[in-house]
Parts: C-alpha cells; structure tokens; sequence
C-alpha cells in the first residue's frame, strides 16, 4: 500500500511540473531524480477529468504487438528475404525450441525500409530487428552455405571504402548496380547487351589523394598437430 502511494505522488509530481514549467526554468536535471518526468509532457496535464491523479498509463495492446510480429516474421521467412540453410546441423535452439536456420539476403535495413514501404506501416528499426526471431540470422564469413564469398565481400568493401572518401554516392554493391544499370532483372541489362546502359558510369568525385581498403585473401599456413606432425592447411 506504502508503495502505491509513493508511486501515485511521484505521478501526481510529475503531472504538476511536467510541461514547459522546468525548461523554463532549467531545472530539468533537478528533477530527473525525483520524478520520471520524460514519461510525460504537457499534453497529460489536459484530461476529461481535470485531476492530476487521473492519468492512466496507455500501453500497446499485446495483440497488436503479436500481430505485428507475425507480420516481420512472414516477411523476413519470405524466400525473397531469406533463405534456409540446407544443412542438418544449420538448426539454432532458444528455450528448448529447435528451428532450421534461416540467412538474410540483406541487410536490416534495407529490408526494414522493404517491409514499411510493402506494408504502408510507419515502425521504426528498433521494433523491426526487436521482432525478428532467433532463427533468422545475418550471414557470416564462416557460413560456407550461404553467399559471402571472398570475390562478393571485397566487392562490398571496396564500395564502402569509395563511399567513405566520397568518390560515389552508393553506399553498397546493389545501389551501385541499380545505378549503373536499367533493369536489374533484365538479363539484357545485367549481361551488358543493353545498348541504353551499356555506357553508364556510376557518378564520381575526382580526387588525389592515396587511400586503401581492406579485403578478404587466402594464404597457406604450417600448423602442428596434436601428435607433433605437421601439415599444411
């Protein structure tokens, strides 16, 4: 009882000061210990009421949340977006739920702005990686089933390290792609056959300077095994 009386003064406080009232007066770090005034602004202190105990925190329906995630969910399953690693031991468990791995095909996100533009929704990328669940994962180096090979992923480097000094726009391989050629789905485009954008050139930025980037190699090394014999690997 001592408790909710403590916590209905605290709110009752926070209602009292909330608004422009400590701005004004830059008391906002004084009162950031004694009240959780960020929770509220001056929009709480108007109710049907006109009590400053009134207020009753407004919580997202747990409903509309699941609905949400099984939206993400089918999405990100989606073959377009992902696809299941093929292997018998490719499987992730969390809280005794077994699940065949799933690797995305990009990004977050891209996929994040993919999602809200396809579902005309406004969820921000928080909520969208918050949702996504344990089995669909980010592809890694070391994941030999999926494509990030050595010739994609120093393709990918070089682009951001030419986007980091400001020599392209693009911020990664596929934005390059899409500007350098019509249709990323015509075979035409993508074969260079196409006479419209056979000549494109992605928009550069000269500059003098000498830089580097970093990218994947393979190198032979001597380790020594268990029974001291040595092999090459």
């Amino acid at each position: 009882m001592h408790v909710e009386l403590l916590a209905r003064g605290r709110n009752i406080f926070t209602r009292a000061v909330s608004g422009s009232i400590l701005k004004k007066y830059r008391m906002l770090s004084k009162a950031k210990g004694d009240c959780p005034w960020w929770r509220y602004n001056s929009v709480h202190n108007k109710n049907n009421s006109g009590r400053l105990d009134s207020y009753v925190r407004q919580e997202r329906l747990a409903s509309e949340r699941h609905e949400q995630g099984k939206m993400v969910v089918s999405f990100l399953e989606n073959d377009a977006n992902s696809r299941m690693c093929p292997g018998k031991k490719d499987c992730i468990s969390n809280r005794g739920e077994k699940r065949q791995k799933r690797v995305l095909c990009d990004s977050l996100c891209n996929l994040h702005i993919k999602f809200c533009q396809l579902h005309g929704i406004d969820m921000s990328y928080s909520t969208f990686c918050h949702l996504r669940q344990f089995w669909i994962v980010e592809p890694r180096v070391k994941d030999r089933q999926s494509c990030l090979c050595t010739c994609h992923e120093n393709m990918e480097l070089l682009v951001q390290k030419l986007h980091y000094l400001g020599i392209i726009k693009e911020r990664n391989s596929e934005a390059v792609c899409k500007a350098t050629v019509c249709d990323t789905k015509s075979k035409t485009c993508m074969y260079g056959e196409c006479a419209q954008c056979r000549k494109v050139v992605s928009t550069e930025t000269e500059t003098e300077s000498n830089s580097f980037y970093y990218k994947w190699t393979t190198k032979m090394e001597l380790r020594t095994k268990a029974d001291h014999s040595q092999g090459k690997c």
